[in-house]
């Protein structure tokens, strides 16, 4: 299924991602949920303000306890790195990893959050799924 990156981040949990199609219409695959919020800051890093907007940002986007977009890895716990100066905390649950992403840094670079759709598999369906592959005995298969 799609989903929008504007869905609750809430009801990402649970379910495994699979790509990110981004406001230009790329399809970008992406394993893991880190990896998905990776490529979703790369390509606000491409755009020049975007960079600009992420760049004024290091070092204001703060968790609980530390800075969770910072110039340097240094005194994160799992690190992302977005260039070469911006690196984003990874060691978060899904929902504050997106909750962060969103309302914390894509909200003041201008991105298009409402483009950004995630490819999502939801591994409560996959059984379901399976069952429709099966051939159903008149040799035609169904498969999504």
């Amino acid at each position: 299924m799609e989903l929008p990156l504007t869905f609750s981040p809430a009801d990402f949990k649970g379910k495994k991602v699979a790509a990110v199609i981004l406001p230009d219409g790329r399809e970008i695959a992406a394993s893991t949920w880190r990896k998905a919020v990776v490529t979703i800051l790369q390509d606000c890093d491409a755009d020049p303000v975007g960079h600009e907007q992420m760049m004024a940002l290091r070092e204001k986007v703060w968790g609980r306890q530390r800075v969770l977009l910072s110039a340097s890895p240094e005194g994160m716990d799992a690190p992302l790195r977005i260039n070469d100066e911006m690196y984003l905390e990874g060691r978060l649950d899904i929902e504050t990893l997106f909750d962060v992403l969103t309302k914390k840094i894509l909200k003041y670079t201008g991105y298009d959050c409402d483009s950004v759709h995630l490819k999502i598999i939801d591994p409560a369906l996959a059984p379901k799924l399976n069952e429709l592959e099966q051939d159903d005995g008149g040799g035609m298969r169904m498969s999504f």
